[in-house]
């Protein structure tokens, strides 16, 4: 199952300027299903946890290059998700 999930990564979402969007869209999404399934907190956390696990797969595949950039926009895309769901 997770290699599928890798294999549709990198196969459908990869590429300079929509690898980054997808970075902060699914920062966003996890953050936001998260926070309402949960608390805020722990949909920021999850968001920040799912940056960090995906760099940890690119390293770890080697079909990916790991990225701080890609990490930041994720956690980037999970705290607009918690601001926004605080207010």
């Amino acid at each position: 199952m997770l290699r599928k999930m890798i294999d549709f990564w990198y196969s459908k979402m990869e590429g300079k300027y929509l690898s980054r969007m997808g970075h902060f869209t699914t920062g966003f999404m996890i953050s936001t299903i998260a926070g309402h399934l949960v608390s805020l907190l722990i949909g920021l956390i999850a968001a920040v946890i799912a940056g960090m696990a995906k760099e940890w797969i690119d390293k770890e595949s080697g079909k990916g290059e790991v990225s701080f950039v890609a990490f930041l926009l994720t956690a980037l895309g999970g705290l607009l998700a918690y601001t926004i769901l605080g207010i």
